[in-house]
């Protein structure tokens, strides 16, 4: 019952001593047990050369995990630093990288408004449907063609799809000459440009105003029309006493208003959706950036916790080696007086108690 006892704790020490030598983060994963399993397999009890051998493979072996739990510690040092260094030169690039979607986000335009989208468009589906209705009715009676049919609707949409042409046009020819120059400050064409706009602006507002001076006329005329169909039922409207050349000029007018107008607020329109776009993907751009400059303190505290831990670890290294070396060499000095116990047939506490008199007479 006694050496089952003793078996078991052997068993025992040993899996925990190997265990602890071996399992540590700071320790070299090496082979221990070579010193073990000769003791194991030797004959009891030991001979001065078979004890000699064993003690100098024992010695050997402690000295191989003295050195590699030092080694181990300063290689994961090294590798520690390394990592905080290089988490460090990803912070800084993720700062460098915040400042400057920020700095692009404070120089680009300033964003859109969405009132501004949504009146031009509806002013832009205004002209639209007065150049729908003046064509579809004028369209549809010179051609005999019934108004209320897909082909009448047709008729009538096909001009006023124009506007999206003209717009084209208005952008190519002075919208984006006219974005790219504020771009370029120092730009030769920049008169050029000014004046081109210039003309522009100016043409629209002659248009405008003759456009509003002949509906005034042909105002003036549908009132004589509606006074004389109001006044006398049964006499008939006389032609020549309304202006209808007048009238004519006026749906010319609008009709080129019409067009030329919508077009230009659908060109504003769509260059106040591309700012209001450029300003949310800035704005996405500089969220991007703060989420990486995050993850780059997150990974920088971390280096920085494990570079102590390493460090601290390395402090102690030659301590925590000598220890490890004398625990397993306990351990396998446990091993040999339990086999010459065995051998001699004695207990092994008898044993010890023997050794420990012996040494203490001596």
């Amino acid at each position: 019952m006694t050496q089952q006892t003793s078996i078991q704790e052997r068993t025992v020490l040993e899996q925990s001593t190997l265990a602890t030598l071996t399992s540590s983060w700071s320790t070299e994963r090496i082979r221990l047990n070579s010193a073990a399993t000769l003791i194991d397999a030797a004959k009891a009890p030991f001979t001065q050369d078979s004890a000699t051998a064993a003690r100098e493979v024992i010695e050997a072996e402690c000295g191989q995990l003295a050195r590699s739990i030092p080694e181990r510690a300063y290689a994961e040092l090294h590798s520690a630093e390394a990592a905080a260094e290089l988490a460090s030169k990803r912070l800084l690039d993720s700062n460098a990288a915040l400042a400057g979607e920020e700095q692009k986000l404070r120089n680009g335009a300033a964003g859109g408004s969405w009132v501004k989208v949504g009146l031009w468009l509806a002013c832009t589906v205004a002209c639209f449907a007065a150049e729908f209705v003046l064509t579809w009715t004028a369209l549809c009676f010179v051609m005999d063609i019934p108004r209320f049919t897909v082909l009448g609707v047709l008729l009538g949409l096909a001009p006023p799809c124009g506007l999206a042409v003209l717009e084209v046009s208005l952008a190519r020819l002075f919208e984006e000459p006219w974005q790219r120059m504020q771009l370029e400050r120092e730009s030769r064409r920049r008169w050029v440009v000014n004046a081109a706009m210039g003309i522009l602006l100016g043409a629209l507002a002659v248009g405008n105003g003759a456009t509003l001076v002949h509906l005034a006329k042909a105002r003036e005329e549908a009132i004589k029309i509606q006074r004389d169909l109001t006044t006398d039922d049964d006499a008939p409207v006389e032609s020549g006493k309304f202006d209808q050349p007048a009238i004519d000029r006026a749906i010319l007018w609008i009709s080129v208003c019409v067009c030329v107008d919508g077009s230009v607020f659908l060109l504003l329109a769509l260059a106040e959706s591309l700012r209001l776009r450029d300003h949310k993907r800035l704005e996405a751009s500089v969220s991007s950036a703060h989420q990486a400059r995050q993850k780059s303190e997150i990974e920088m505290a971390s280096a920085q916790s494990r570079l102590k831990d390493a460090a601290e670890a390395s402090r102690q290294a030659d301590r925590d080696g000598s220890l490890a070396a004398e625990r397993y060499r306990a351990h396998c000095h446990y091993l040999i007086a339990e086999k010459n116990a065995a051998g001699y047939e004695v207990p092994l506490e008898d044993l010890i108690n023997r050794a420990i008199l012996r040494r203490f007479a001596a």
